[in-house]
């Protein structure tokens, strides 16, 4: 009897780790629309698979699978009003993916959402931002660069 009963425990906490673990990504996935966990200052974000850097002053050149939940690539100091030019090329093959600006008062700027080519201004007055990937279960690649104008000072996070 003893025999069984451990079995039987053995068996329901193998089955609860099988279980809660098959959820264990789902916080990073619902990260992706929730503007108070996207303007927090802590990053929370898994990839099955990344290549490529993100701790060039200006340029960041990635491929990734498997991406969920958000990462900080850059953190902006704003000294007197400026503006930062960008110039991206993103091919989402799956999932979602978008880069986001959050400015110093939490306001979420969306730069760019899935496969996307381009370049963008965006004007900003003093203070701090933080340039973020977004993902929810993500594969694709992303090339970003920025130019800085006067009075803005960048800082990668890696």
């Amino acid at each position: 009897m003893n025999k069984r009963m451990l079995g039987l425990v053995c068996l329901n906490l193998f089955l609860a780790a099988v279980l809660f673990g098959c959820g264990a990504g789902s916080d990073k996935q619902k990260i992706f629309d929730d503007e108070a966990g996207i303007t927090q200052d802590g990053d929370t974000y898994t990839f099955v698979n990344r290549t490529g850097s993100t701790n060039s002053d200006e340029d960041v050149a990635l491929a990734y699978t498997g991406f969920s939940g958000v990462q900080t690539i850059w953190i902006i100091e704003v000294s007197a009003a400026s503006e930062v030019d960008f110039e991206f090329n993103s091919t989402v093959d799956d999932g979602d993916f978008k880069v986001v600006l959050v400015t110093p008062d939490k306001e979420i700027v969306t730069l760019l959402t899935g496969t996307q080519q381009g370049s963008a201004t965006q004007e900003l007055t003093q203070g701090k931002y933080a340039i973020k990937l977004l993902g929810r279960n993500a594969d694709g690649q992303i090339n970003l660069s920025l130019t800085p104008g006067p009075n803005v000072n960048l800082a990668t996070t890696e």
